[in-house]
């Protein structure tokens, strides 16, 4: 496990160009899983920091546009998710780490890549991760946007609550995670 957390620092280091994003997302995903009783808390808080390492093996140019991608840019965007899988599924990692890695555009309604699963079927590591990812990409800084406040993020998640989000673990995530001052926000930007 020590071997693991070193790659995470390092993977930190390398890419992570929208200020920490992995870090808070595993914090989050830490939490949520804790508020919610899931064991393997250390194994989901590592996946969460390594579930854009794919990431690393897409051009930068094109991750850091600055408008709406093209369809073959998208489709070269969402190739991360089977290459960062490949990359943890070669390193021998735990099959939650790859699960994670692997299936995190996944949706609650079976419309997410790259394998289209839906409900249940979404592994729960991947399921709590979801809801933590979009939150913090969208209360975040982006190059191609400005950051949304709390009330536009959790209106947003809400509002894909059985359609992108598994509904018990958005209410959990908003009900348990977020730390009062985040609530607090009232400016949208």
């Amino acid at each position: 496990m020590q071997e693991l957390f070193k790659i995470i620092s390092i993977v930190d280091l390398m890419r992570d160009h929208y200020n920490h994003h992995a870090s808070r997302v595993a914090e989050y995903t830490g939490k949520l899983a804790k508020a919610m009783g899931i064991p393997d808390v250390e194994m989901i808080e590592a996946g969460a920091h390594l579930h854009d390492i794919g990431k690393l093996l897409v051009s930068r140019d094109l991750l850091n546009l600055e408008r709406k991608l093209k369809p073959d840019e998208r489709e070269k965007v969402e190739q991360h998710a089977r290459l960062g899988w490949a990359v943890v599924a070669q390193a021998n990692y735990d099959p939650i780490i790859q699960n994670m890695a692997l299936s995190h555009h996944e949706k609650w309604d079976g419309s997410g890549y790259p394998d289209k699963l839906s409900g249940q079927r979404i592994p729960l590591p991947v399921r709590l991760l979801s809801v933590c990812d979009v939150y913090d990409a969208l209360t975040n800084q982006r190059p191609y946007r400005d950051r949304y406040t709390y009330s536009f993020a959790k209106a947003y998640i809400q509002g894909l609550k059985g359609k992108d989000f598994d509904p018990e673990i958005v209410d959990v995530f908003f009900d348990k995670v977020i730390p009062e001052e985040e609530k607090g926000e009232v400016e949208d930007v």
